[in-house]
């Protein structure tokens, strides 16, 4: 009950169950993240968890179970799941392999190199599980739509590497090079087709470095689509940044082998289930579709409780790739 004023009927069940779920010590999640997925300040359910609101709990318990109905149904999405033990960690296939090596290599020998082609390939599976490989000595960032100014860029960057996103973009690349320089930090930029021309032209001076006192670059990888590569080949990059490219890779969906898409979905590899393995090839390879896609498809048979050839066929007709 509320304890200052005017008295206020909790739900019991709903307070104590946020209470366990934001305990310092065995809860779920802090107070302060809680009320960032509701829409409410972490005082205000420390202040629910406490009984002591100014006004009716109505309102957040209202937050407080619709959050917590759609908790429940996730955790039975993944019960339901759990026989089928999929499995969503890093395959090291022939094209992610090839994309690992690539960026290590841009590291090892300070350079730029660009990774390139059909999307859902393994291109940033491979530059994720690099950065979790090496996360003292790599920046990612992946650019978004409404970042692609220098100002943008810099201040994901300068987010990355803890400095302070102030003083214009200018000041922000400044301390990015301070930053960075006489270290082996590694940059690697995905969807890089969204960057800008001012933007490729400053980040392919960081292989460069100090020439004149002799202090190495920093390696770039620049991942993206193949109209990033178009751009390049019809020369709207600068000569300068073209000349730089130590190493450009494509990659495309065709390119995964029967031993690739095995390794991607070794629940399928027994001899009964050829029809199934070859039919998540057909949607790895296809044009339209790729990994991610057969992935999802997986992952709505399985939370249909469905894996055999029809089950996948029925979880496919809901997506893009329509009946197969």
């Amino acid at each position: 009950m509320e304890t200052t004023g005017k008295t206020y009927e909790y739900d019991e069940a709903l307070r104590a169950r946020t209470e366990a779920y934001t305990d310092k010590d065995t809860g779920a999640i802090s107070r302060n993240l809680l009320g960032k997925r509701i829409g409410v300040s972490g005082a205000s359910v420390s202040t629910y968890v406490n009984r002591k609101m100014a006004c009716s709990p109505e309102n957040i318990e209202a937050k407080l179970r619709e959050y917590f109905r759609q908790e429940d149904e996730r955790e039975q999405a993944a019960a339901r799941k759990e026989d089928f033990q999929l499995d969503t960690g890093y395959k090291p296939t022939s094209v992610s392999e090839d994309a690992y090596q690539t960026i290590q290599h841009a590291q090892q020998e300070r350079k730029l190199v660009i990774l390139h082609g059909d999307p859902g390939v393994g291109k940033t599976q491979a530059a994720l599980q690099y950065c979790r490989d090496n996360p003292k000595s790599t920046v990612y960032i992946r650019i978004q739509a409404h970042k692609t100014s220098m100002a943008g860029v810099a201040s994901m960057l300068c987010d990355r590497l803890g400095l302070p996103q102030t003083g214009g973009s200018e000041k922000m690349w400044d301390a990015i090079h301070a930053r960075l320089m006489n270290t082996n930090m590694l940059i690697i930029v995905d969807e890089a087709q969204l960057l800008k021309q001012n933007v490729l032209d400053e980040l392919r001076q960081f292989p460069d470095g100090d020439e004149l006192e002799g202090i190495p670059g920093n390696g770039v990888a620049l991942i993206g689509n193949s109209e990033l590569y178009e751009r390049i080949r019809r020369i709207e990059i600068r000569k300068q940044t073209r000349s730089r490219m130590a190493v450009q890779r494509a990659y495309r969906t065709r390119d995964l082998t029967k031993e690739d898409v095995q390794m991607l979905f070794p629940q399928f590899t027994g001899p009964e289930q050829k029809k199934e393995l070859k039919l998540l090839a057909d949607i790895c390879r296809a044009s339209s579709s790729d990994i991610r896609m057969a992935k999802n498809i997986v992952d709505l048979a399985a939370g249909a409780g469905d894996l055999s050839y029809e089950g996948l066929l029925r979880a496919a007709a809901s997506t893009p790739v329509g009946m197969i």
